[in-house]
């Protein structure tokens, strides 16, 4: 089933390998956003199916996009936060139907396959 997905993140890299990944996976449509507000504006205007978005960013944070969201449109959605940093309980009060995905990846061609399979 074709998805489209959200890639949010100021890492150029990352979200280029990213999108490859779920390009070569299935027939989805990726978007891609370099910061906080370009994520929202994308989110709002495409209501992916699924979103891979960065903690921190510049303009807005992960979290902060996520909280400005209406809930009618993060629900039945994959919603992944992503970071560096190995504390996530402080998102995981705030943010309960959200997952988390430590960087750096070992395995990135991996990841929609993983990804994908949360949504069954």
């Amino acid at each position: 089933m074709t998805k489209t997905i959200l890639i949010v993140d100021d890492e150029v890299l990352l979200r280029k390998a990213l999108s490859r990944a779920f390009l070569r996976h299935g027939n989805h449509h990726v978007l891609e956003a370099s910061n906080g507000q370009e994520g929202y504006d994308m989110w709002m205007a495409n209501q992916p199916d699924v979103i891979l978005i960065d903690v921190i960013m510049p303009h807005l944070t992960g979290p902060q996009v996520i909280k400005m969201i209406p809930e009618s449109l993060k629900k039945n959605k994959i919603i992944y936060l992503m970071s560096a940093y190995t504390a996530n309980q402080a998102f995981e009060n705030d943010l309960t139907q959200i997952h988390f995905l430590h960087k750096p990846f070992e395995n990135v061609l991996a990841l929609p396959q993983l990804i994908l399979e949360t949504s069954k």
